[in-house]
C-alpha cells in the first residue's frame, strides 16, 4: 500500500493539483496540510494558491489549492527570498 505522500505525488502528477476535499474523498487522507509539510521538508517543491469558488449552497467559499512549483516558479521564489534577506 502507497503512502499518503506517494499517494499526494501520484495525484500531483496526474491531475496537476489537489484540495482538500480531493485528498479526503479521493486518498482518504484528512490532514493533507500536514503532509504537504512533509513533502516541503522532504525538498518537494509545492505552491499553494487560494481559490475561490461556489459550494453546494451556492455560497462563495475560498480554499487552498495546492500544485507542484514549476522549476521557473523555483527560481523566483528564491530570487525573491535571496533579495529579501540581502536587503535589496
Amino acid at each position: 500500500m502507497a503512502s499518503q505522500c506517494e499517494m499526494i505525488l501520484r495525484h500531483l502528477k496526474t491531475h496537476g493539483s489537489i484540495s482538500h476535499r480531493e485528498a479526503e474523498q479521493e486518498c482518504g487522507i484528512a490532514r493533507l496540510a500536514a503532509r504537504i509539510a512533509d513533502l516541503r521538508h522532504q525538498g518537494v517543491e509545492i505552491a499553494s494558491e487560494i481559490v475561490t469558488g461556489k459550494n453546494r449552497h451556492d455560497k462563495t467559499v475560498h480554499y487552498i489549492l495546492w500544485r507542484r512549483r514549476s522549476r521557473r516558479e523555483s527560481v523566483r521564489a528564491f530570487c525573491r527570498y535571496t533579495k529579501h534577506w540581502q536587503g535589496i
